[in-house]
């Protein structure tokens, strides 16, 4: 079966979750127990609670307070490259996130010209790329392409907050991004709803980046901005097409596959 032939639910649940089968379950352990509320097969809903039999239920490990952790990593993607998921898989470890949506924007309000590939390409290249990443936390998603206009986060978080009731969802921006949330619709809501996870970019301020931050959404929001520390990579979309575009080989750039499907699909070519 083909990696995104998968069941999304059990490509979510932790290692150790009976959903994996009972070999999964250590013989000492006992046997699991719904925690009440949680539906079963909804992508990072699965929940268990393990309890010796007659002991009562075990605590919930460290890593969780009985709320999904679902991150929000959206951006052009124009295309994916290794910097891309070198953050994402850093940020799912450090949060101990249940899921990462990595979206690719299918309007992206900030781009005037718009992306060079097409979404359905750009989303085709992130499911390649996390498909290679050995991260069953990532999940590439379409969710923006069916949408008319802009693809404003704010309404992603909305449609999120629908589906996964009370989850903490903790929004990835980098600080060249961070600089500008303030200028994003609907912004002092989006940071009233999320915790916002600032990582470095090559080249940019932090420091600056999160003065902005408090300057526009005072010291009472501050407390929703994150900093976490993430493996420099020197990658960039636009200097991979600026390669493409040559007739360069960008392939160190890329995520296993992405380059192969990019000559295959003849994109970004001059």
């Amino acid at each position: 079966m083909p990696w995104w032939g998968t069941p999304r639910a059990l490509r979510a649940c932790p290692s150790r979750c009976p959903c994996r089968g009972r070999a999964a379950w250590s013989r000492g352990r006992g046997s699991p127990r719904r925690v009440p509320g949680r539906e079963e097969g909804r992508p990072g809903s699965c929940r268990w609670r393990w309890a010796r039999r007659g002991q009562g239920a075990a605590p919930w490990p460290a890593a969780y307070d009985g709320r999904v952790r679902l991150g929000i990593y959206g951006g052009s993607f124009d295309p994916v490259h290794r910097g891309h998921l070198a953050v994402a898989i850093a940020v799912v470890k450090a949060r101990q996130l249940d899921r990462l949506e990595l979206i690719p924007a299918a309007s992206p309000p900030h781009k005037v010209k718009g992306c060079r590939a097409p979404f359905r390409h750009r989303l085709a290249m992130l499911q390649i790329a996390v498909g290679h990443s050995g991260e069953a936390r990532l999940h590439p998603s379409g969710r923006e392409g069916g949408r008319p206009g802009p693809s404003y986060t704010m309404d992603t978080v909305l449609e999120l907050g629908r589906e996964e009731p009370g989850a903490q969802l903790e929004l990835l921006v980098g600080a060249d991004m961070l600089a500008d949330l303030p200028t994003w619709h609907r912004a002092g809501e989006l940071v009233a709803a999320v915790t916002v996870i600032a990582f470095g970019r090559p080249g940019f301020d932090m420091e600056g980046a999160r003065g902005r931050f408090r300057e526009a959404f005072g010291p009472m929001e501050e407390g929703r901005l994150v900093a976490v520390a993430v493996p420099r990579v020197e990658a960039s979309s636009t200097e991979i097409r600026r390669i493409l575009a040559e007739g360069g080989d960008p392939a160190d750039l890329l995520p296993p596959g992405v380059h192969r499907y990019i000559r295959e699909m003849k994109l970004y070519r001059g």
